[in-house]
């Protein structure tokens, strides 16, 4: 149900925001997390894990409009999904560049020599 339509306080619609910028933001972080550890990959495509994201919240608003289901789209809530998914891209963008400095290391190359060695 739209927050506008509950006989709450508007303190819940503030937290139903916060709820759609920490879903798609929390998607997007783990789905990026995933390739950048799990995958081991340093050049994830962030750009369109970010995208998806956006694309998705906003495919979901537009078909809360368009569907007889008593449930309206909100141009709030698309922007709210957005924001959190751009929020997760700078931040992993953030973790990338720090995984990559640390990959490029002289720690990583003595770490990994080492374990060589040891074989």
């Amino acid at each position: 149900m739209p927050a506008d339509q509950l006989a709450v306080s508007s303190s819940l619609f503030s937290f139903s925001k916060l709820g759609h910028f920490g879903m798609f933001g929390g998607w997007t972080g783990l789905v990026g997390l995933y390739y950048l550890i799990v995958k081991n990959n340093l050049n994830p495509p962030l750009l369109a894990i970010t995208l998806s994201g956006i694309m998705f919240g906003a495919g979901i608003e537009i078909l809360q409009h368009i569907m007889p289901f008593n449930r309206t789209g909100s141009m709030v809530d698309i922007f709210y999904n957005s924001l959190g998914c751009i929020t997760a891209h700078f931040i992993l963008i953030y973790i990338r560049n720090i995984l990559r400095i640390f990959a490029n290391s002289e720690f990583s190359h003595t770490r990994v020599s080492s374990t060589i060695q040891q074989q």
